[in-house]
């Protein structure tokens, strides 16, 4: 949670506490002026300085103390719900003007403070245009990321509620084309195209490394305006789905 604050706020390790309060005070004063589009009434422009200061109160957000910064405690009783409910004002107040994407990655290694508030603050967020998504496997990531077992590696159960359960399955072929297309921004051959699908096995993930990797060792060369293919260039320790042939190439080339 505090994370997510630091980077919507723009604020650095070197902050001082008042430099810290003053980005948290400008970010939700211009929440509440519509992202800029209108001025903000005295009252309001308190009430923002109201929730910022309600914010600060998460941990690690007391700079004059640095031995607290990044550390994670809990928020007891009243001060917990002052925060989430200052958050939740803050949140509306943004997609009153545009649409918000709350995204909670790896939710799995959340400390149960941070998943308590999100808790509180999804229940207070009912019914305001918000969509909440949250990221958690029981798999390590590398294995994630290794086998593409994304449905086997999934949990049963979120540890947040959630109206939808999405299990994700691997892209199709047709997919990774797309994906590859898009990075090249150029024409690219069947060839090419070919044996990116066919070593991704549907992994994003893995389908962007391989296309960083195939243009590392000159594997591609845009001729043409057209991207062409040299298998004979392609590291011959590659093998279809693996993550780390594809990091060792990388590191061997």
């Amino acid at each position: 949670v505090v994370e997510l604050v630091r980077l919507r706020a723009g604020i650095l390790d070197g902050d001082s506490a008042d430099g810290a309060r003053t980005k948290l005070r400008r970010m939700v004063t211009y929440a509440f002026g519509r992202l800029g589009r209108s001025a903000v009434t005295p009252e309001r422009q308190r009430e923002a300085e109201r929730v910022a200061d309600q914010i600060a109160r998460l941990p690690a957000f007391d700079l004059e103390e640095p031995e607290r910064m990044g550390a994670r405690e809990e928020l007891a009783g009243s001060g917990r719900a002052e925060v989430t409910q200052a958050l939740a004002a803050y949140f509306q107040a943004v997609a009153v003007t545009t649409p918000v994407l709350l995204l909670i990655r790896n939710a799995q290694h959340a400390d149960p403070s941070s998943l308590a508030l999100f808790r509180d603050l999804l229940a207070r967020l009912q019914g305001v245009p918000i969509l909440a998504v949250a990221s958690s496997t029981e798999a390590d990531e590398m294995e994630v990321l290794q086998s593409n077992a994304h449905q086997r590696s999934l949990p049963e159960r979120l540890p947040l509620p959630f109206n939808e359960h999405l299990v994700l399955q691997p892209l199709a072929d047709g997919a990774v084309r797309c994906v590859v297309r898009e990075m090249l921004a150029a024409p690219a051959s069947d060839e090419l195209l070919g044996f990116v699908a066919e070593f991704a096995l549907g992994n994003p993930f893995l389908t962007a490394e391989l296309v960083h990797l195939l243009a590392r060792v000159d594997a591609i060369r845009l001729v043409d305006s057209a991207w062409r293919f040299e298998a004979d260039r392609v590291p011959a320790q590659l093998r279809p789905g693996d993550l780390r042939s594809v990091i060792r190439a990388h590191i061997e080339t």
